[in-house]
């Protein structure tokens, strides 16, 4: 599983995406491209995958200013005055033991309408 994602795009201070991607945590994720090689023809764009470990989390980057990120590399982050840090924190997951329930069928009732037709007269 993977995505094609690419940069965000600065307009008047803001982070945006191009009309039709949608703003994720690491840039715009363009939807109409739905494999790697189609994704690689998108200058700026490439294809993310899914980590499975701790590095492969951890090895995405970005500068981080406190109160907003980018995508510059380490030594321009450094020359801003950026902490050049991993967009992601590894969290290792843990196997719990399981728990057998076992399930009974409860038998829903008959419901039977209140209300009901009756012959009535019109006296307009």
């Amino acid at each position: 599983l993977g995505s094609c994602v690419g940069p965000y795009q600065y307009d008047s201070g803001f982070l945006m995406c191009p009309k039709g991607d949608t703003k994720i945590s690491i840039g715009c994720k363009a939807p109409n491209y739905p494999n790697s090689t189609i994704c690689s023809t998108i200058p700026g764009y490439s294809w993310i995958v899914l980590s499975n470990n701790e590095s492969e989390c951890t090895s995405r980057k970005w500068c981080d200013y406190g109160t907003y990120q980018d995508y510059k590399n380490e030594s321009e982050c450094s020359l801003c005055g950026g902490n050049y840090t991993s967009v992601y924190t590894w969290t290792p997951g843990e196997w719990i033991q399981y728990q057998v329930q076992n399930l009974t069928w409860i038998k829903t009732p008959n419901y039977t309408s209140v209300n009901k037709y009756e012959n009535t007269l019109d006296m307009q």
